[in-house]
């Protein structure tokens, strides 16, 4: 294969999107976009945003990607997710085989609440761009966690420049 026909289809492959993608929304807000959903990767990506960003709050928004994993590591995520400054998490995505262990993201969002006052629900119901866009300072850091979806698709509008 030629070199330029290589080139060529290896240009026109779409980004992969994983981990860490900080970009700046058009107010000045840093958001970044971390696919983590295991808790020692939920505690890396905290640790690297306090040390890069040491003066900024944490607005995350989490979606974990299966119920098994979730309930497998409840504990540590509960713990893990309280480093945020507000932390909304959203449902369980889930795979299609698995069932869901009897876990309601509305109990977990109670549990974590007894210790982390700002704990928040939210569902696709919810204007959380707008939101967003209300309350987050150009000082404030917005973090999405956890399987591509719900979370990703809320921070989208607020990273298209504002037309007049």
């Amino acid at each position: 294969m030629k070199p330029a026909v290589l080139g060529q289809g290896l240009a026109s492959v779409p980004k992969l999107r994983r981990y860490f993608e900080a970009r700046t929304d058009h107010e000045g807000r840093l958001i970044i976009d971390d696919r983590a959903d295991l808790p020692e990767t939920i505690d890396t990506v905290f640790d690297t945003i306090k040390q890069r960003y040491p003066e900024k709050k944490i607005w995350c928004l989490y979606q974990p990607g299966s119920y098994l994993r979730t309930k497998a590591r409840l504990t540590e995520l509960k713990q893990v997710l309280q480093r945020a400054d507000f932390l909304y998490l959203a449902d369980i995505k889930g795979y299609p085989k698995e069932k869901s262990e009897g876990l309601n993201i509305r109990q977990l969002v109670s549990d974590l609440k007894r210790d982390h006052s700002q704990t928040y629900y939210f569902d696709s119901a919810m204007d959380m761009t707008v939101l967003l866009d209300h309350r987050v300072t150009s000082n404030d850091c917005i973090l999405t966690l956890g399987i591509e979806g719900i979370c990703q698709t809320v921070t989208e509008p607020l990273l298209v420049p504002k037309t007049e």
